[in-house]
């Protein structure tokens, strides 16, 4: 393990998005900004060691060069080919680590190659990524570290998913007062992901997938169910290639409700997707659910082995606590002690930070009803309560 003289922010540095006028600029490169925000002054307290970010940004790191060195064009194709690759030329692994040398790097949603860099050269990092349960108080923080001392601690700090289960049982009670949609019992839910996201990306191939790549289970969700349903992702444009899939089957449903507002509906008792968070919430729910490919993360207690870090372990609200920070780090670098408090509790503290809620904000406001109930189902499919 490297000696320790500062900590680096950093985010999937190779993730492109198309620039206002043409070209690719970074699509990461406010996650990093804002996780330095987030978690800057905690850290601080607990280490006391200098901060700095890794940015995809003018005069900061060279990502169009990286993919220079590989032969690759910048675009989305090119990044997902990369995302999971476990092996690449050593002048490009050494470019990919120069920046990190002799940090702690903190990440959000940092790439598996990435990750795998870090992890020969002796470099420790703490991944942050967001756990699918995002119906609770606030959005659900979880890490992972490819230190095994610092997994534990994380371990330790566990958030105990059962709590989900009241904060799901009280979107039901309220959508028991919304008007119902008229569905038979046993109706499938199929929800749809944005086409380029990483979630879809094939860690084999390296290539998007989409509904087309699972036509057969599809099929066999429409014989096994009196209805399915279809939800699309509320970021994807009308070329989406599962829509397409989705629209050859003439007996799925399209709808376009809150999704937790469909939750809250007994009739429902299985969600599909091919790789979708609603997968991991249906549980809470009472649900089933089924992904097509592999989740995009690991939630659970195993720690780093053979180059990948351990499971994702949600710690809530812990993350803005310099004692926490404190414990985590304690393995990897010396810490501070008599630290103080953490800012006092607040519901929605990472999603107001974030400016998202992703259909939360919907469900949780005070008075709501389903937004275009009517236009989407014909009158006589419409209960009233």
């Amino acid at each position: 393990m490297v000696e320790i003289q500062r900590v680096v922010f950093t985010g999937d540095i190779l993730r492109p998005f198309p620039a206002p006028g043409g070209g690719w600029e970074s699509a990461t490169y406010k996650n990093v900004r804002w996780i330095r925000h987030v978690l800057g002054w905690a850290v601080r307290q607990a280490t006391g060691l200098p901060q700095d970010t890794v940015i995809w940004e003018p005069g900061g790191f060279d990502t169009p060069g990286l993919y220079r060195m590989l032969d690759l064009p910048v675009n989305f194709d090119s990044w997902a080919s990369l995302v999971y690759a476990e092996d690449v030329p050593a002048p490009v692994a050494d470019a990919l680590a120069a920046p990190f040398e002799n940090a702690l790097v903190i990440g959000m949603e940092m790439p598996d190659l990435l990750q795998t860099v870090l992890t020969r050269r002796g470099i420790p990092f703490l991944d942050l990524v967001t756990h699918p349960a995002r119906f609770l108080d606030d959005l659900l923080p979880a890490f992972r570290t490819n230190v095994a001392a610092v997994h534990e601690h994380l371990v330790a700090h566990a958030f105990d998913l059962e709590q989900c289960r009241p904060y799901a049982d009280l979107i039901r009670a309220k959508v028991a007062w919304m008007p119902q949609l008229s569905l038979p019992e046993g109706t499938a839910l199929v929800t749809g992901q944005v086409a380029t996201d990483k979630a879809v990306i094939d860690r084999h191939t390296g290539r998007f997938l989409n509904l087309g790549d699972f036509v057969e289970q599809l099929f066999t969700v429409c014989e096994t169910h009196p209805l399915v349903l279809w939800k699309p992702h509320p970021y994807q444009g009308p070329d989406c290639p599962s829509r397409r899939v989705i629209q050859s089957f003439g007996a799925v449903r399209t709808v376009d409700e809150n999704f937790y507002y469909l939750m809250g509906h007994d009739a429902i008792t299985d969600v599909y997707a091919i790789s979708s968070g609603t997968v991991g919430e249906a549980p809470f729910f009472d649900k089933r659910g089924h992904a097509f490919a592999e989740p995009l993360y690991r939630f659970g207690e195993a720690g780093p082995a053979d180059e990948r870090p351990g499971d994702c372990v949600p710690v809530g609200g812990a993350l803005f606590s310099p004692e926490f920070w404190a414990e985590v780090l304690e393995p990897v670098t010396p810490t501070r002690a008599d630290l103080p408090a953490g800012p006092p509790p607040r519901p929605s503290r990472l999603r107001r930070s974030l400016n998202a809620d992703w259909d939360h904000g919907f469900i949780d406001a005070v008075v709501q009803t389903p937004r275009n109930l009517g236009a989407v189902l014909a009158p006589e499919e419409v209960l009233e309560s």
